[in-house]
């Protein structure tokens, strides 16, 4: 802040700056070959490689940790959903679809399947 006021000749305050940066999206530059992939291609390729061996049912926040785990890549992650829209649309649509499964139960008379939940704390009492 002191080299904005005196280069700069602009007086803010801490939390001014940090949010402007955030709506801004800026970030500290990460130093490394690991860290920084700059072109599209290289995602959409890391993302067609995860798609083709064990991450087809995984969702857009599984694979941005995936690949800023596994391949050092670092991306927004609203990114990564637009382009997994575009590489995979039907599996978007199976896991959407999927998102609030309801169990059906069919049992030869009452007592016979009980449902443990934890959460549930007679609720419906």
């Amino acid at each position: 802040m002191l080299l904005l006021l005196h280069r700069h000749q602009v007086n803010i305050s801490l939390s001014t700056l940090k949010r402007r940066l955030r709506s801004l999206r800026l970030k500290r530059k990460l130093t490394g070959s690991r860290n920084t992939i700059s072109s599209y291609n290289d995602v959409v390729n890391a993302i067609i490689t995860e798609m083709g061996c064990s991450g087809r049912c995984i969702g857009h926040r599984s694979m941005w940790y995936r690949l800023k785990i596994e391949w050092g890549i670092r991306f927004p992650r609203d990114e990564i959903l637009r382009l997994m829209r575009i590489v995979d649309p039907e599996g978007i649509r199976v896991r959407k679809r999927r998102r609030l499964h309801r169990r059906r139960y069919i049992c030869k008379g009452p007592n016979k399947v009980w449902h443990v939940d934890g959460y549930d704390k007679i609720k419906p009492f």
